[in-house]
């Protein structure tokens, strides 16, 4: 697929053996969650096609679960896309996510598209 929405990140630390890198995505701890603060997360999961075609009513990104199933991949990216909602591919094992890599990728994403909200973007794991 092709599109100007779509786009794919993987781990761009400089240090990848940094320790906050390492355990971050050790971890996989979701993006703007911190344990002093469980609300301040900026993701909800997307558990049926219903939840996908409905950008979430609270700021928070939609991921997109698909089980390392490349048909549903693939399902999730083109309902996005079709949706005109910005739309990441993550790596497909959770252990290879850096959230750190994510958060980064996401916020050069809205200076590249500015107007394009939090409740906008899917993430596809």
């Amino acid at each position: 697929m092709n599109s100007e929405l779509l786009s794919r990140t993987n781990c761009n630390c400089e240090n990848q053996d940094n320790t906050t890198h390492s355990s971050t995505r050790a971890q996989g701890k979701t993006p703007g969650f911190s344990a002093s603060d469980a609300d301040s997360s900026k993701t909800i999961a997307v558990t049926n096609w219903d939840e996908l075609l409905v950008p979430p009513i609270d700021r928070k990104w939609s991921i997109v679960c698909t089980s390392e199933n490349w048909t549903s991949r693939l399902a999730a990216v083109g309902i996005a896309i079709r949706l005109s909602r910005p739309t990441v591919i993550l790596p497909k094992l959770p252990h290879e996510i850096c959230w750190a890599c994510v958060e980064k990728h996401v916020a050069d994403l809205k200076l590249e598209r500015p107007g394009t909200a939090d409740e906008d973007i899917v993430l596809v794991l």
